[in-house]
């Protein structure tokens, strides 16, 4: 994608390549959902199947189909998928440890002599350790640009992904959620009192993510 900010005259049509007076052009690559809906005579075309003229007369080849719900790996197909990928125990295993810290029975069995831990080889007490930090990691994700848009009165928040791995699956599962809150210092006292609401985006592991990761 590219963008050209031109101050008090818009750039001109059909030229990317224009250099504006006073503005700058931002070049970057957009991370959008993949495709859930389509065409059965798109599918056919892709499998190279050859529609007789006898299903041709009795199916509607435009008709819309959607694709089946995208799963959500768990803790152990994770595992194995980010293996020798550098992505930490924390990371894949963020949503099961959640949940043990948050049910009471399983606190019971967090303590108990027999527990053994969530998967073989991965260690309790250094991803617990890892869910309280002192700075935000920003190997991942990073939030770059929060702006308003005055045409829907909308605020917007700008993340880059920037690896290709540990986002909890490629573009065929249910990847992750990246979450963005705003909050407001509506009488300027410097204190952020007021929030404005929460919104997401989901992400996905992209193995052929561009150096610049995505936006």
């Amino acid at each position: 994608m590219r963008a050209i900010l031109s101050w008090n005259t818009p750039p001109p049509p059909n030229q990317p390549n224009h250099i504006p007076v006073w503005g700058n052009v931002h070049n970057t690559h957009i991370q959008i959902e993949p495709l859930r809906l389509f065409k059965i005579v798109d599918l056919f075309n892709e499998v190279k199947f050859k529609t007789p003229p006898q299903l041709e007369a009795v199916l509607d080849l435009e008709q819309t189909l959607e694709t089946a719900p995208p799963k959500a790996l768990n803790v152990t197909e994770l595992q194995a998928l980010y293996k020798g990928k550098d992505v930490e125990p924390h990371r894949f295993a963020l949503a099961e440890v959640q949940k043990l810290i948050s049910s009471p029975a399983a606190n019971v069995s967090l303590m108990s002599p027999d527990f053994t831990g969530i998967l073989p080889g991965i260690d309790l007490g250094s991803i617990v350790g890892k869910l309280f930090p002192v700075d935000g990691d920003t190997r991942y994700e990073e939030l770059e640009c929060v702006g308003y848009d005055p045409n829907n009165s909308t605020l917007v928040g700008t993340i880059r992904v920037k690896l290709p791995n540990g986002y909890s699956g490629g573009l065929c599962t249910s990847g992750s959620k990246e979450f963005v809150t705003f909050w407001a210092d509506l009488n300027n006292n410097g204190t952020f009192e007021t929030c404005l609401g929460t919104t997401s985006v989901t992400v996905y592991d992209v193995p052929n993510i561009p150096k610049e990761g995505l936006e």
